[in-house]
């Protein structure tokens, strides 16, 4: 016979957690491990946890230790910030880089705001109306316009409200009205 040599289970036992976590419920349990650093904690299928012994072990000594999700994208980063060939990519030695030098010149200040110019005030499509129109057209009829797309440039919504530029037109089939009468225009047309 063989001399029998005690081996410790692979994964801590249900006692071992509730002794580690001072909690009995397995939701409780997880969460307090998970705080402790045993990110490599998880529920088995018949929802009991499951904390490998290996890693017990590890945290305890100080290594930091991740799930191996976190493992493998910690190591792309990595080499991807090493500058590792891809053929030594995933044989090579994991060593953390050199901070990154950062350039002394003092940063850009921010772009100065353009000087808005009186033509490029916006106002409410309502006053837009009332200049433009010796007799406004309603809130529905200044909808359709809009949606029709025939108020050029495009007035903007903010809030609840729709700007124009003042000196916005409205466009129909290529014929700007701008308010004016056919009469008014006639009249200018022939110098009356």
């Amino acid at each position: 016979m063989t001399d029998a040599t005690y081996l410790p289970p692979v994964i801590l036992t249900a006692d071992e957690i509730r002794a580690i976590t001072g909690a009995v419920a397995p939701s409780v349990q997880l969460n307090e491990l998970r705080r402790l650093g045993f990110t490599r904690a998880r529920r088995g299928l018949d929802k009991s946890l499951i904390v490998e012994r290996a890693h017990y072990e590890a945290v305890c000594a100080g290594a930091v230790v991740l799930s191996p999700g976190k493992l493998e994208k910690a190591a792309d980063k990595l080499i991807a910030r090493v500058a590792i060939p891809a053929s030594e990519a995933r044989t090579a030695p994991l060593v953390p880089a050199p901070p990154l030098a950062l350039p002394t010149a003092a940063p850009p200040p921010p772009p100065t705001p353009p000087v808005l110019r009186a033509s490029a005030r916006k106002i409410t499509i309502e006053e837009w109306a009332v200049q433009n129109y010796s007799n406004p057209p309603t809130r529905w009829v200044l909808g359709q316009w809009r949606r029709a797309g025939q108020i050029h440039p495009e007035p903007e919504r903010v809030g609840r409200t729709w700007y124009v530029f003042a000196k916005a037109v409205r466009i129909v089939n290529g014929i700007v009205h701008d308010g004016v009468s056919l009469v008014d225009r006639i009249g200018a047309r022939e110098g009356r």
